[in-house]
């Protein structure tokens, strides 16, 4: 039995296929077909959200993401803009429960209720930083 896809239930490398005519990670792709892929998920409402990163943020104790979005349709740009919570449950419903992809969380100290309400695999868990240098790595001399 062959599925009928329609446009209303593609992934991200559905679409991905679709525009760029092969298969790739939307990080792989030059600027103009990012564009194009946007694009075709604003116009088709299909409600898919792209990351560049998202995580916890240990200097303001909140998490974030970061999405790329259509900022001049005139010109083709893309941008992201980075959304801010609160909470760790806004920030989960947010990103679809997605928090292992792209993501880091160091300095979040994940408790035993949120692990066992949200089936997280603290294995699976980026607690590395996306900065490869801190203060510690420079001196006063």
């Amino acid at each position: 039995m062959i599925k009928n896809e329609t446009k209303d239930n593609l992934s991200l490398s559905q679409v991905i296929k679709k525009k760029v005519k092969r298969e790739a990670n939307f990080d792989e792709l030059p600027g103009m077909d990012k564009y194009s892929v946007l694009e075709y998920i604003q116009k088709h409402k299909l409600g898919i959200k792209i990351f560049k990163c998202k995580g916890y943020d240990v200097l303001s104790s909140t998490f974030f993401a970061q999405e790329y979005e259509i900022v001049d349709k005139e010109h083709y740009s893309i941008n992201t803009k980075k959304v801010t919570f609160d909470n760790l449950t806004d920030f989960i419903m947010y990103i679809n429960y997605d928090i292992y992809d792209k993501a880091c969380f160091y300095g979040y100290d994940f408790s035993n209720d949120e692990i066992k309400k949200y089936s997280i695999d603290k294995d699976k868990i980026n607690f590395d930083s996306f900065i490869d240098y801190s203060i510690s790595d420079f001196s006063f001399e």
